[in-house]
């Protein structure tokens, strides 16, 4: 009788202590998806600042584009003009 109560005692002391093991992984768990929750908002935050920082680079080449198409066109004009005053 004495045994089984003994064996008893232990085996609850395994359960508890693989309660406690088990509540200690899950808190480390937890821990873990909330660093990286945290670390994929960080992400977030950088991707769209990345984003706009794009979309207005985006826009200053559109910009430098059109000028240079202009440029180019005023350049042509002015070659096509001083070719016919030479052949005048």
């Amino acid at each position: 009788m004495n045994n089984f109560l003994n064996l008893q005692k232990s085996d609850s002391d395994i359960i508890s202590t693989d309660k406690k093991t088990d509540n200690k992984s899950l808190k480390d768990t937890k821990k873990i998806m909330i660093d990286e929750i945290n670390r994929m908002k960080n992400v977030r935050s950088e991707l769209l600042e990345s984003s706009q920082k794009l979309k207005k680079q985006n826009e200053i080449f559109n910009i430098f584009e059109e000028r240079l198409r202009s440029s180019a066109n005023l350049i042509f004009s002015l070659k096509k003009r001083y070719k016919t005053n030479i052949t005048m």
